[in-house]
C-alpha cells in the first residue's frame, strides 16, 4: 500500500498523503474540516486503491451526507449499545457516529465466579483504552490489583474478606462506566492550539494526561487528549522520586505527541512539585544516577518546551495519579477539560514556584532595567521582604524608636536595647559592640517568634550544618538574626524535621489500658492461661564428649492468680509442644481460653528464638495446634504482632523463671532429669511468692501467694452458701474446703485485686494517631534510619475508646501493629508548606540551599 501511495502520488496527492498516513493496518481512519474537504480523500482514497485492486467498504461517519453516495452493502453494520444508541467498533474503541462520541462497553464477570487473582486481572485485562481516557478508573482497578499481589495469594485463591468486599464495590462501579462519554472531536476548527502536559505522583501510582487547548474567535476550549498511568514500584521510593517518575513519563508522553506532527504548537509541562521544577532546571550531573538519569531524559525529550507549576487543585494528573470511580469521572470538569485556567488568558495562570520574588519586587520598585536577577537584587530583595515582616509583628516598638523614645518596657524585645539601621531594619543593640565580631553579628535581625519566614531561615541553616541540634543551630543562626523566643524557637521547627526524626524517632504513647475481665473476676486457676517459651537451656548430652543439646520451658500462666506451670520440651517440634499442652491439662486443667504470643513477636534471624519463630509459623505446626484446640473445645487467641507488652504477663513470669535457673545453675551442666526437677522447683518457687507487699504487722495473716489457689475445686461448679462467718470447728470436713476456697478469693478480692488500680506508666494519652498518618514501624534488627515507612489505614479500638492496634499499609503488603511499636512522623513540615509554595522565603539563602546534593 505504501508502494501504491509513492507511485500514485502526482495523480492523487491527497489520497496518497492519506495512505501513509491514517491507515491501521486495513483500517482507515480519517477526517477534515468539512464535508467537501472529507469527501475529496474518500475520492482520491477509493481511487487510489482500486488502481492496485483494493476496495474499501463498511464507510461509517459522524454526518450522514457522507454516506449519500455509499452503496448499503459498503456501509458499516451498527451494532446496539447499553442505551440502545447505534455503535461502531474502531480499532476496538466503541463510537457513536450520531452524536460523535467514543463510549467505553463493560461486560461484568458472572454472580456466581470466583473472586481471585486470576479472575481479577482477566476482568482488569478486559479494559480497552489505548489513549487513557478512563485512566483514574484504570489506575484505580490497577492499584487494587497491587494490594493483593502484596498478599501473596495464589492465583486461584480466594480473597480475604476486606479486599473481597473491596472488588465487589470496584465491580459494582465498572457498571456505570457505559455512562461516560468523551466527544471524539477534541480541537475547534481552524483555531490556534497550545498543548499541556500535567504530572503527578502518590504513593501508589503515578501518571501524566495530555490536553489540547484550542483558540478559536476568541474563545478557548480545552479538552483531555490522552493519558498514561504507571503503579508504583513494589519497592519503596520518596514522593520527590515518584513526582520525577511522573514527569518523565509526562516528557516520554508529549515526545510521542510532537513527533506525530499532528500539531505545530507551543508545548507546556505542568508539576505540582516544586522539588522536580527545581532539579528539571539543574544540572543532571549532581545528582545521584537515579534521579539524574530521569532529570536527562526529561531535559532531553521536553527541549524547546516550557515547565510550569501547577497547584495540587488545579492538577487533573492528581485524579490519575489516586484513581477515581466511575462516578467521580462523570462528574469531573477538571478531568475532562483540565483546569478553568486553560481557557483563559495567560495572565490567570498560577505564578511559578518562585524564591526570589521579593528581588524582582526590588528590581521594580527600583525601576532597575536588567536582565535576571543579580546577587545584590537578592540581597535586597530580602531586606525588603524582612522590613515588611518587622512592620507587621513589631510595629509598636518601631513607632516608639521612630519618635526617638526607648522601646515599652513590657516589649519583648526591651532585653535587646533595639534600634533601626540605615536599610529600616530592626536590629540588636546588646552589649558587643566593642568586638571583634563583624557588624551582622553584633547586631543581628530581629525576627518574630511565629512566622514562616523565621522558620525557613531556621530550616536553613539546620540542613546547612547538617542537622545540628537546637543549642548550636541557635548559636549559629544569633550570627546573623535573632529569631524571638531563642532555643524554644529553633526547638519547635528543628522537630518537624522528617530526618532528624527517622535518626532518633519517638515511638507512640497511649494511655494504659484498663485490665481484661480475665485478669480481675475470680475463676479456677488456669481456666484463662498465657503461654509463652524461655530459652533455650542446654542440657548434658548421655553420650560422653557429646555436644550438650538444647530444650526449651514452656510456661503456663494463670490469667487471675499469676499461677504458673513450667513444663520442660525436648525439642523444639510440633509433637513436643503438644506433649507438653497434654502434660499440662492433664496435671492442671483444661482451660478455655489460652493467649500466646504472636509467631511474628520472634523477630529477626538473630534472635536466639529463631528456631521457634520457624516452629510457630509452619503450616503444619499452626494446623496441628489448631485440630487439638478444636477436638479440646480450646479458645486459641494471639495478641497483635511484634507487640510483646501486649503480653507483659507471662514476659515477667519468663522474666522471673530465667531468674531463678541461672543463679541456681551457673555455669554447672545438668542432665536432663536433674533439669526437669529444678524446673519444677523454680514452678514451686514462683507460685510461693507474695501476690501483694508484705506487712509489718505480726499479726496480719499469712501472705497470700498463687499456690493457694491450684488444686482448689471450681468455684462455678454450684452456688455453695457463704461459711466464712462460722466457727472453722463447726464445719463439717466439705465445709472446710468450701471454707479455705472462699476465704482465698475473698482475700485474693480485697487484699490482691485493688493493688492492681494503679497505672506504673503510660498514664496519660499523648499522641492521637489518625488515619492516613505516615508512620514508622519500629524494627528490633534494623538501625531507625532502616525502618520501613507506612500508613495508617485503620484503628482498631478498645472499649475505653483508646486505639491501642493499627492496620498498616507498607511497601510490602497490609499488617498490623501495635501502636507502642509506632512512631508518627510529623503532620505536616509547616516550614515547606509555607514557605515553597508562596515564594515568600528566605531570598539570599536559596541559591545556597539550590547548590546543595539532594538526599
Amino acid at each position: 500500500m505504501h508502494q501504491l501511495a509513492i507511485d500514485e502520488q502526482t495523480v492523487y496527492p491527497i489520497g496518497s498523503k492519506i495512505l501513509k498516513r491514517d491507515f491501521y493496518v486495513d483500517d482507515l481512519i480519517t477526517g477534515g474540516e468539512s464535508i467537501q474537504e472529507v469527501k475529496e480523500i474518500m475520492s482520491q482514497t477509493t481511487k487510489l486503491l482500486e488502481k492496485g485492486g483494493f476496495k474499501l467498504r463498511k464507510w461509517c461517519s459522524s454526518n450522514p451526507e457522507l454516506l449519500q453516495t455509499i452503496p448499503p452493502d459498503d456501509r458499516e453494520t451498527l451494532l446496539k449499545f447499553d442505551d440502545g444508541s447505534d455503535i461502531a467498533k474502531t480499532l476496538g474503541l466503541t463510537w457513536d457516529p450520531a452524536s460523535d462520541c467514543l463510549l467505553f462497553a463493560f461486560s461484568p464477570m458472572q454472580p456466581s465466579s470466583k473472586h481471585c487473582k486470576r479472575s481479577i486481572l482477566s476482568t482488569i485485562a478486559r479494559f480497552y483504552d489505548p489513549l487513557g481516557l478512563i485512566g483514574p478508573i484504570i489506575s484505580k482497578a490497577k492499584i487494587f490489583l497491587q494490594q493483593i499481589w502484596k498478599e501473596r495469594l495464589d492465583w486461584d485463591e480466594s480473597l480475604p474478606s476486606s479486599l473481597h468486599s473491596s472488588w465487589l464495590s470496584l465491580c459494582a462501579d465498572f457498571g456505570c462506566i457505559p455512562q461516560i462519554k468523551f466527544p471524539r472531536l477534541s480541537i475547534q476548527q481552524n483555531g490556534a492550539y497550545e498543548i499541556h502536559g500535567f504530572s503527578d505522583a502518590s504513593i501508589e501510582a503515578y501518571g501524566a494526561c495530555l490536553y489540547v487547548v484550542s483558540v478559536s474567535q476568541g474563545r478557548n476550549q480545552a479538552q483531555l487528549l490522552c493519558s498514561k498511568s504507571r503503579v508504583a514500584p513494589l519497592k519503596t521510593l520518596t514522593v520527590p522520586r515518584l513526582e520525577l517518575c511522573g514527569a518523565s513519563l509526562l516528557a516520554q508522553l508529549m515526545h510521542e505527541i510532537a513527533q506525530m506532527k499532528l500539531f505545530s504548537c507551543r508545548y507546556y509541562c505542568w508539576s505540582d512539585s516544586a522539588v522536580v521544577l527545581s532539579w528539571i532546571r539543574d544540572e543532571p550531573s549532581r545528582f545521584q544516577i537515579f534521579t539524574a538519569n530521569r532529570i536527562a531524559t526529561i531535559q532531553e525529550l521536553t527541549a524547546g518546551m516550557e515547565w510550569r507549576y501547577v497547584p495540587t487543585k488545579f492538577n487533573p494528573a492528581d485524579i490519575l495519579s489516586r484513581g477515581a470511580t466511575s462516578n467521580d469521572l462523570i462528574n469531573s470538569s477538571l478531568w475532562l477539560h483540565g483546569p478553568d485556567f486553560l481557557a483563559q488568558d495567560k495572565n490567570n495562570w498560577p505564578n511559578p514556584c518562585s524564591q526570589h520574588v521579593f528581588g524582582y519586587i526590588y528590581k521594580f520598585q527600583n525601576r532597575l532595567r536588567l536582565s535576571g536577577l543579580t546577587v545584590d537584587c537578592i540581597r535586597r530583595g530580602t531586606k525588603l521582604l524582612l522590613r515588611t515582616i518587622q512592620r507587621l509583628h513589631f510595629k509598636e516598638d518601631l513607632k516608639c524608636l521612630q519618635a526617638g523614645q526607648g522601646v515599652k518596657a513590657s516589649s519583648c524585645i526591651a532585653s535587646l536595647s533595639p534600634f533601626i539601621d540605615s536599610c529600616g531594619l530592626l536590629r540588636v543593640g546588646g552589649r558587643l559592640k566593642n568586638s571583634a565580631l563583624d557588624f551582622e553579628a553584633q547586631h543581628p535581625v530581629i525576627l518574630p517568634r511565629r512566622h514562616p519566614v523565621t522558620q525557613a531561615i531556621i530550616m536553613h541553616f539546620h540542613r546547612r550544618n547538617l542537622h545540628a541540634g537546637p543549642r548550636s543551630l541557635l548559636a549559629y543562626i544569633r550570627l546573623q538574626y535573632w529569631p524571638i523566643g531563642g532555643r524554644k524557637t529553633v526547638s519547635n521547627v528543628v522537630s518537624k524535621c522528617t530526618l532528624c526524626f527517622r535518626a532518633k524517632p519517638h515511638l507512640a504513647e497511649h494511655i494504659m489500658a484498663d485490665l481484661p475481665e480475665d485478669r480481675v473476676n475470680s475463676s479456677y486457676a488456669f481456666m484463662v492461661t498465657g503461654v509463652d517459651y524461655c530459652g533455650p537451656f542446654h542440657y548434658k548430652n548421655e553420650i560422653r564428649n557429646k555436644q550438650p543439646i538444647k530444650c526449651y520451658i514452656c510456661i503456663f500462666i494463670c490469667f487471675a492468680t499469676k499461677a504458673v506451670h513450667l513444663e520442660l520440651v525436648a525439642d523444639l517440634s510440633t509433637k513436643a509442644f503438644l506433649n507438653a499442652l497434654k502434660r499440662f491439662i492433664l496435671t492442671r486443667c483444661r482451660p478455655t481460653r489460652i493467649w500466646s504470643d504472636n509467631a511474628t513477636n520472634f523477630v529477626g534471624a538473630k534472635n536466639e528464638m529463631a528456631e521457634l519463630k520457624r516452629l510457630f509459623l509452619s503450616d503444619n505446626h499452626v494446623q496441628a495446634v489448631h485440630e487439638f484446640c478444636l477436638a479440646n473445645t480450646i479458645e486459641w487467641h494471639f495478641i497483635p504482632p511484634r507487640s510483646p507488652h501486649f503480653g507483659g504477663l507471662w514476659e515477667a513470669a519468663v522474666k522471673t523463671a530465667k531468674y531463678h535457673f541461672h543463679r541456681s545453675v551457673g555455669s554447672s551442666l545438668l542432665n536432663f532429669d536433674e533439669l526437669r526437677t529444678l524446673i519444677c522447683h523454680i514452678a514451686a518457687i514462683i507460685n510461693s511468692r507474695p501476690l501483694f507487699p508484705l506487712s509489718d504487722n505480726p499479726a496480719d495473716l499469712d501472705v497470700l501467694t498463687p499456690a493457694h489457689f491450684i488444686g482448689t475445686a471450681p468455684i462455678s461448679t454450684y452456688v455453695e452458701p457463704d461459711v466464712t462467718n462460722i466457727n472453722f470447728n463447726r464445719l463439717d470436713q466439705w465445709q472446710r474446703v468450701s471454707y479455705y476456697q472462699q476465704i482465698f478469693w475473698a482475700r485474693w478480692h480485697e487484699e490482691y485485686l485493688t493493688t492492681l488500680q494503679q497505672r506504673s506508666k503510660w498514664r496519660t494519652q499523648n499522641f492521637e494517631l489518625c488515619v492516613n498518618d505516615i508512620v514508622l514501624v519500629k524494627d528490633e534488627n534494623l538501625p531507625p534510619l532502616k525502618w520501613p515507612l507506612a500508613r495508617v489505614t485503620e484503628l482498631i479500638y478498645g472499649s475505653d475508646r483508646v486505639a491501642r492496634v493499627a492496620v498498616l499499609k507498607t511497601a510490602n503488603g497490609v499488617i498490623r501493629r501495635a501502636i507502642r511499636k509506632l512512631c508518627p512522623l510529623p503532620r505536616q513540615d509547616e516550614v515547606e508548606s509555607q514557605s515553597l509554595p508562596t515564594g515568600g522565603g528566605c531570598l539570599v539563602m536559596q541559591k545556597a540551599a539550590q547548590s546543595a546534593q539532594p538526599t
